[in-house]
């Protein structure tokens, strides 16, 4: 029966090895199991995740086609299922200790050499090692660090802006209440002891009451807006709310010249800081006065860009929006070849833009890593290119790289809940106390349109851990969101399914 096991396995991973996206679910899936009795069953068999014993069937099929047919090494990687032949000659190295080439030449490795990712280490440390950790997930569980609901009460410091009003009559200005909306967000969101919403956040419950989208997205304070412009001036009109009972705490008048616009959001930043008793740090204060650009058109047209890439992430069907956006950052680069923050606007573009239709094409994510490299060679402590940077290693499967690179953004940029995001999918088939951790911190920043996708993560996590019932929280949130009540009862199923194995 256990050859029956390993046989199944393995064949069904060869039928699917074109498909570079095949993984846990999709093998667990056609085994006919969850997910997390499929990782347990292949974690007692043979000490590995079923990442890895994916990657090893398509590694074994990478060495046949090498020895025995003429194909080049990039054409074998994209047969056997790597987009990346970069990643596909790193992994292979790894696991056989010479490169794929050197295999094609005969010159195989040492058949007595066991592979890297099936060497044996002594049980003493995994026991001691697993039994901290079960530890620490008990003593979390007790203390209600990991609960699913609207992460407790809302943070004394927090803060959500709404989308700003435009109130003036020339309209080809009126991309500026958004673009100056997502500059002061950007401004907030570099202060560690403030707690930022995203801007999308906002965006499902735009015409409710600022009580109530506290309530929704579990923040103290809120931020509108009105703005106007009338020939060469400005006039911002914002207001502070607090959530619990509506009161304002501070209504600000800000007016200048649209030639003085670029030092405006900084301003702001501090004068908000200031309201909400938020101390600043003189890193803090360095960066949220830092010029993006010193020339006015080029940071004009890098704002139309943000206002399209906005209306792109709060509809990202809305591939139009993507397109402009593209175009005016290119625009500003035109007027400031130096300008970091638009390399780092197209970058982002190029990811949403190409990530699914170019995947198997080789070098799909150089012009991003371009774009990354020429943003830091002008701006080196820029956080949106760390992210970037950490997507692409992450991509190309340098993942101890990747982590780094989130680190560092979040370094920078303490609300930066793609970084978060990004930590969570390292860790997500290898460390369910660090997914967890992580996709929290992503529910304490973001509530836009990827909610439901992030409470399924979770759910996933919760029911590899072993915590059925925080499983179970997660799965209703999701349904909630998504209205899916077919995926909520397949969770239910697979939960329900756990709960016995675990009380067996």
């Amino acid at each position: 029966m256990e050859n029956d096991f390993t046989h199944r396995l393995t064949e069904i991973v060869k039928a699917n090895l074109h498909n570079e996206h095949f993984g846990p679910e999709e093998l667990a899936v056609q085994m006919g199991m969850s997910h997390s009795t499929l990782h347990r069953k292949i974690k007692e068999k043979y000490n590995k995740t079923i990442s890895l014993f994916i990657r090893e069937v398509r590694l074994e099929k990478a060495k046949e086609l090498l020895q025995n047919e003429d194909y080049s090494v990039s054409e074998i990687a994209y047969k056997v299922g790597f987009g990346s032949p970069t990643y596909f000659n790193k992994c292979f190295h790894e696991y056989f200790g010479s490169a794929p080439g050197e295999f094609k030449k005969g010159e195989e490795a040492k058949s007595n050499e066991t592979p890297i990712s099936n060497k044996k280490f002594p049980k003493v440390l995994f026991l001691s090692v697993g039994s901290v950790l079960i530890l620490v997930f008990v003593y979390l569980y007790l203390n209600g660090t990991f609960s699913t609901q609207e992460i407790g009460s809302p943070v004394e410091k927090s803060i959500a802006v709404r989308p700003f009003n435009y109130l003036g009559e020339n309209y080809e200005k009126e991309y500026l209440a958004n673009a100056m909306m997502l500059e002061i967000v950007n401004q907030l969101s570099q202060l560690k002891d403030l707690r930022v919403m995203s801007p999308t956040s906002v965006m499902p419950y735009i015409n409710q009451t600022d009580k109530v989208i506290g309530k929704k997205i579990n923040c103290s304070f809120i931020l509108s807006g009105n703005l106007h412009v009338e020939e060469d001036n400005m006039n911002l009109i914002l207001t502070l709310v607090n959530t619990e009972d509506e009161s304002v705490i501070k209504a600000f008048n800000f007016k200048t010249e649209l030639e003085d616009i670029i030092e405006l959001p900084g301003t702001i930043a501090q004068s908000v800081a200031r309201e909400l008793h938020v101390e600043l740090s003189e890193d803090e204060k360095s960066r949220i006065r830092k010029i993006p650009t010193l020339n006015l058109t080029a940071y004009d047209f890098f704002q139309r860009g943000r206002e399209e890439h906005f209306n792109y992430w709060a509809n990202s069907n809305n591939l139009e929006a993507l397109t402009i956006a593209e175009n005016f950052y290119n625009k500003a680069l035109e007027y400031d070849s130096t300008f970091a923050r638009a390399y780092t606007g197209l970058a982002k573009v190029y990811w949403e833009k190409n990530y699914w239709t170019d995947y198997f094409k080789p070098n799909f994510l150089d012009s991003v890593k371009i774009l990354v490299n020429k943003a830091f060679s002008f701006d080196p402590e820029l956080p949106e290119a760390y992210v970037m940077n950490g997507q692409y290693l992450m991509a190309n499967g340098f993942l101890k790289e990747a982590e780094r690179e989130y680190d560092k953004a979040i370094a920078i940029n303490p609300n930066e809940w793609m970084a978060y995001f990004g930590k969570a999918n390292l860790y997500y088939n290898n460390d369910a106390l660090e997914t967890i951790k992580n996709l929290h911190q992503v529910l304490s920043l973001y509530r836009g349109n990827f909610l439901s996708g992030i409470y399924g993560r979770l759910f996933y996590s919760y029911l590899n851990a072993g915590f059925i019932e925080q499983a179970v929280q997660s799965a209703t949130e999701k349904v909630k969101l998504d209205g899916d009540s077919v995926q909520y009862y397949l969770f239910i199923g697979n939960s329900e399914y756990e709960r016995n194995n675990y009380v067996n």
